[in-house]
């Protein structure tokens, strides 16, 4: 029978099952299992655990909205200055977006009204650069804005797909420009449209990506805006699947260009990477065991994938209170100190591994440890078990 701590800690396990939606798991007893030494184990321990960073957010935030198929139009030929205009050029935008998101005519504002086959509207150079030293490098990025053409992806009733080659603006620049400067913006109506409207489903406009300009405006590296906006997109499903040909399309990599995927790791993903990690509303993680997979595209042939997990301070948060109570279990009933949880660092930082898994696996140790007690060989070392179990766990399945 099992004794007056046993059932205690069983209902704590109870009340974790319910924190971890594992009340309805099928958990399955494990055969009672000889403690081993864990003098080898001592010897080759990991390093202390991490402590967990603090996710620092821009002060100011000022959030954009834009349709998604203006965060998958091939932005080719643009430099990252060029990339932070267009976004200070969307925020000039974002009373016509919001207005059509909820169903308002936004041809009717003024900034339609005044140009038949066009809109027009100052942009400050202050917006994009602080420093003045600056201004000439947004000057020729505002320049080549109006030279360089974009791909629009477009499709017919059909389904058929195209793209719209287009450049996207006409810009009068001031040829000496100061703190008060402006750059005159002109926009083909058309355009503007394609800009501002956001397809609706069935509950209203839906397909739309928000994002926060300062993440953008601070961004080291000429991906990181667009990979930001990629998985901005997709915060709210918490990730997505894509073909790794398509994502450097997407960024509008050269085929020849970062040919082996190291390269296209180091010189693309990390540096974007470290440009939102814990600095922005969203970020993710490509140093994860399946960030990348070969799998069988609809044609049926081997293809690399991208599978991109959207990480964002709440699941950070909730994650971390997860952790802690996975800590708090271990050493309350199983009396594990600090030096026991540095032993298993490497498995309480992977996030690549689901506080539920660890929790199950816990479970399964304590029953074995139950079971154990009904057989001649009781587990008499309860930590050792435990420690030693957790350990020789294959976490990759």
């Amino acid at each position: 029978m099992p004794s007056r701590t046993g059932r205690a800690f069983h209902k704590y396990l109870q009340s974790l099952r319910i924190f971890f939606n594992l009340d309805t798991m099928d958990i399955p007893k494990i055969p009672p299992q000889e403690t081993k030494a864990l003098a080898q184990t001592k010897k080759n321990a990991p390093a202390a655990a991490k402590k967990p960073r603090i996710v620092v957010l821009p002060e100011k935030k000022t959030f954009l909205v834009q349709p998604n198929r203006v965060t998958y139009t091939i932005f080719s030929g643009f430099t990252l200055n060029q990339l932070k205009a267009f976004a200070v050029i969307m925020l000039n935008l974002q009373e016509a977006i919001k207005l059509d998101m909820n169903d308002g005519d936004f041809t009717q504002l003024s900034l339609f009204d005044k140009f038949e086959q066009s809109i027009k509207f100052e942009l400050s150079l202050k917006d994009i650069a602080k420093s003045p030293s600056a201004y000439r490098d947004v000057k020729e990025a505002i320049n080549g804005i109006s030279e360089t053409n974009v791909k629009i992806p477009v499709q017919d009733a059909s389904g058929r797909k195209f793209h719209v080659s287009t450049s996207l603006i006409t810009a009068l620049i001031p040829d000496v420009a100061d703190y008060n400067s402006t750059i005159s913006i002109k926009i083909e109506k058309s355009i503007a449209e394609y800009l501002v409207e956001v397809p609706k489903g069935k509950n209203g406009a839906e397909q739309y990506t928000r994002y926060m300009l300062e993440v953008a405006l601070a961004a080291t590296c000429i991906y990181t805006i667009r990979i930001y906006q990629l998985i901005s997109s997709w915060k709210k499903s918490g990730g997505f699947k894509m073909s790794y040909l398509e994502f450097r399309k997407l960024m509008a990599i050269d085929e020849a260009k970062y040919s082996k995927y190291s390269d296209f790791k180091r010189k693309v993903l990390k540096p974007a990477q470290e440009d939102l990690y814990e600095k922005a509303d969203c970020w993710f993680n490509c140093d994860l065991k399946d960030f990348k997979t070969m799998e069988r595209n609809s044609s049926g042939n081997k293809e690399l994938y991208l599978n991109f997990k959207v990480i964002t301070p709440q699941y950070k948060e909730t994650m971390l209170k997860q952790r802690s109570n996975v800590v708090n279990l271990l050493s309350n009933h199983f009396n594990f100190k600090d030096a026991d949880l540095k032993l298993i660092a490497h498995i309480l930082d992977n996030d690549n591994i689901a506080s539920d898994v660890i929790v199950m696996k816990i479970v399964k140790i304590s029953e074995a440890i139950e079971s154990s007690y009904k057989t001649s060989k009781p587990v008499k070392d309860k930590k050792a078990y435990g420690l030693q179990s957790l350990l020789s766990n294959d976490w990759q399945k």
